[in-house]
């Protein structure tokens, strides 16, 4: 069976069925209620129920922060990543960006959507014993104050030199976040040492991370 649009003017669009369904099923398709944006696709929900979707177009934002001159933290207190901590100009971004205040560790998206944080901290102590304790972790706000995020905390094995020699430590994490507000869902980072210690930074300017985070925009809310 055909159903036939002629134009005001002339010509027409048609829209045919197919001889037969799967199992002879009566189909119903129910049309959304507005267009759609520019761009958009018609989708169904498995039900009949047409909407207008953006279609994935793989990755829809890539942006990277990292530490430039290297942060002190002191003995067995969590310090945030704050003035030390910027967009890198020397990695490929594109899509949009975070934004942090200076002075704050507090990062904002640019839009909605569902992100993938991935980061990595590191350290170094010169104390002349080993790193008994050390941790980093991603704390993230989506409205309603800072939750944790993921927590890396490899605490129960002493790692670096003794004597005076210095330790180091790569702490990375990964989490995934669906952003619904770019006002109050912000994330931050901080790390911990058992010793007086510093974050990693890339004193020599020449674009190594040390330690850094990467945002990915993977999906639309």
């Amino acid at each position: 069976m055909t159903i036939k649009l002629n134009g005001s003017v002339g010509g027409s669009v048609s829209l045919d069925a197919p001889p037969s369904t799967t199992s002879q099923y009566d189909i119903n398709f129910k049309l959304p209620v507005a267009d759609g944006s520019a761009d958009q696709i018609l989708k169904t929900d498995g039900s009949g129920n047409l909407g207008f979707v953006t279609p994935y177009t793989g990755i829809k934002m890539l942006d990277v922060w990292y530490m430039t001159n290297a942060q002190s933290i002191s003995a067995d207190t969590e310090t945030g990543l704050t003035d030390n901590f910027v967009r890198s100009e020397y990695s490929a971004k594109f899509g949009g960006q975070m934004t942090k205040a200076s002075g704050s560790a507090n990062m904002y998206f640019p839009s909605t959507g569902i992100y993938e944080i991935f980061f990595n901290i590191s350290i170094a102590s010169q104390n002349g014993s080993n790193t008994q304790h050390a941790g980093a972790k991603l704390y993230v706000d989506s409205g309603s104050g800072f939750g944790g995020g993921p927590r890396i905390y490899p605490a129960t094995t002493a790692v670096g030199a003794t004597g005076g020699g210095w330790s180091y430590l790569q702490l990375s994490g990964v989490h995934y976040m669906d952003v619904t507000n770019t006002s109050t869902n912000r994330v931050y980072f901080s790390c911990i040492h058992d010793h007086a210690a510093q974050i990693n930074g890339d004193s020599s300017n020449d674009g190594s991370l040390y330690t850094y985070a990467v945002f990915k925009k993977i999906a639309e809310t």
